[in-house]
């Protein structure tokens, strides 16, 4: 019973951090920009993301997903259509590094400054875990443990990635004179934003099927990872082993749908510092022992 109870103890700091943030940063938007509509967007994704995460910690093993799932879809399916689709705002990393450069800062810049670029150092890469759109789908995939893990060099198609898109939008905006005016940027940022996802979602179910891992993508494909990387290695909020508890198992390595070796944190009593976590609290799930809690600290 003592086992159980520090399970579920050790699943109350991550909501609890992920709502107080979004409360926080909902009231300021509002006090601050008098945004009532954006106050309310940021209200709304903490709401879901912590109830995610709650519905898994209540749930049994074989039904904890239902709370993921829920946070995905309630936060990546009003945010795709809402942002993309009715919005016509390019949310991809082009669309950012486009009003970027035209000063032009709210829409997508607001919500990779968020979620993507200062909200990690908070957050870590929740976002991965629980409100990406493009996970949405990969996530209904058979393969949530990936059975073909490729040499951590390939993970450099990411960077290449994103140096691509910058490296497109600096020859468009300098060498073609492409502008953002609202006349016509509604449109094209709407087929952007489609068109870009489209291509995400091929690439990321193929390389999930081939590699039998729906986390493939994210891995060594996903240019937004270079943000989210850099901000989340200074990340307060992680997960935390107890090495006195652990009875080293190791179901933990081996369950991490991003194939960390949680344990070897465990062992040196450091929390996980690996820029590749999530934050989905799998390994939570599985640890027998109640060994691994998230927490909210300072790494050096």
């Amino acid at each position: 019973m003592k086992i159980k109870s520090n399970k579920k103890r050790n699943y109350i700091v991550a909501p609890v951090v992920v709502l107080s943030f979004f409360l926080i940063l909902s009231l300021a938007t509002y006090l601050i920009e008098n945004d009532l509509f954006l106050s309310i967007n940021y209200f709304y994704i903490g709401f879901f993301t912590s109830l995610g995460m709650i519905v898994y910690s209540t749930l049994s093993k074989k039904r904890r997903l239902i709370g993921v799932r829920l946070s995905l879809i309630m936060i990546s399916v009003a945010m795709f259509f809402g942002m993309g689709v009715f919005g016509r705002i390019n949310g991809q990393v082009e669309g950012f590094f486009f009003y970027l450069f035209a000063g032009v800062y709210s829409g997508t810049v607001t919500h990779y400054l968020v979620a993507k670029i200062l909200g990690p150092i908070i957050l870590n890469r929740g976002w991965c875990g629980w409100g990406c759109w493009t996970m949405v789908v990969l996530d209904f995939l058979p393969y949530r443990k990936g059975r073909t893990k490729l040499p951590s060099k390939f993970g450099w198609i990411r960077y290449l990635h994103f140096a691509m898109s910058l490296t497109l939008v600096i020859i468009l905006w300098f060498g073609f004179d492409y502008t953002i005016l609202k006349e016509y940027w509604d449109v094209a940022g709407m087929y952007w934003f489609l068109i870009g996802n489209g291509i995400y979602y091929t690439v990321g179910i193929s390389l999930t099927f081939i590699l039998k891992d729906n986390r493939a993508f994210c891995k060594y494909v996903c240019p937004v990872t270079t943000f989210l990387k850099m901000s989340s290695s200074l990340s307060i909020l992680r997960i935390e082993g107890n090495k006195n508890l652990c009875n080293e198992c190791a179901a933990c390595s081996k369950i991490c749908p991003m194939d960390i070796d949680v344990i070897s944190y465990t062992k040196l009593g450091k929390r996980v510092l690996s820029s590749e976590c999530i934050m989905c609290l799998t390994c939570i799930n599985v640890c027998t022992k109640g060994a691994l809690k998230a927490s909210v600290g300072l790494d050096f």
